[in-house]
């Protein structure tokens, strides 16, 4: 072994957000069983699984909303097929608990004039 221990400690942070990474991936996609057996069927559910961890995690971070990573992958599970603009949405959901009860958030004057205009 020719590494410097700096350079092992490197490996191992590195490491450890892979690891990080895949827990993220197995907590909030609920991937209990892989759909095929041969390598080709995993790697395709494993970058699969990838990219819906990296939008939902890009979205999170855009929006103005203080969402969690799976409130908001549920939130976008539940609004999968309907008509709403994408980034009015995140920024200001539709409903939200208030003391364990749902209640409509208003959006902003602006987005309702902007709403008004199209």
């Amino acid at each position: 072994m020719d590494l410097t221990p700096q350079q092992v400690a490197a490996l191992y942070k590195e490491r450890w957000q892979i690891e990080l990474f895949f827990k993220k991936i197995k907590q909030n996609l609920k991937i209990k069983s892989f759909i095929g057996t041969n390598e080709n069927a995993v790697m395709n559910q494993i970058w699969t699984a990838a990219i819906v961890t990296l939008l939902i995690e890009v979205l999170r971070q855009k929006s103005r909303h203080q969402w969690t990573f799976p409130r908001l992958l549920h939130f976008v599970r539940l609004n999968l097929l309907t008509h709403k603009r994408l980034h009015s949405w995140l920024d200001y959901p539709d409903i939200r608990l208030v003391a364990g009860k749902r209640t409509v958030e208003p959006p902003p004057d602006a987005w309702k004039q902007e709403k008004l205009a199209l």
